[in-house]
């Protein structure tokens, strides 16, 4: 979950503090130089809420594939492996 949450958290942090800074284009409404000219139009408050939107779409998304594979382990367990019939002691 942190590492999801990490890299969630790096991209808008890069993308406000690194690339949007650098860049004179695109241009937008209230500042310029984000990768998407989307991004240029909001306030950086209605960025924030954007970026948060993404983190909880996210989290969901990963809860639930985490709660899809733990239903797949329930009805699909693994197969046990067969006996060993070889006659040697196994090292």
């Amino acid at each position: 979950m942190a590492t999801l949450l990490g890299i969630v958290g790096v991209y808008p942090a890069c993308a406000e503090l690194v690339v949007g800074p650098l860049n004179r284009s695109p241009v937008g409404a209230v500042t310029s130089g984000l990768p998407y000219p989307v991004l240029s139009d909001p306030a950086l408050a209605d960025r924030l809420v954007f970026y948060a939107g993404k983190v909880v779409v996210a989290v969901g998304l990963l809860a639930a594939f985490r709660g899809i594979a733990a239903l797949i382990r329930r009805w699909l367990p693994r197969p046990e492996a067969p006996p060993d019939r070889s006659g040697s002691p196994g090292i």
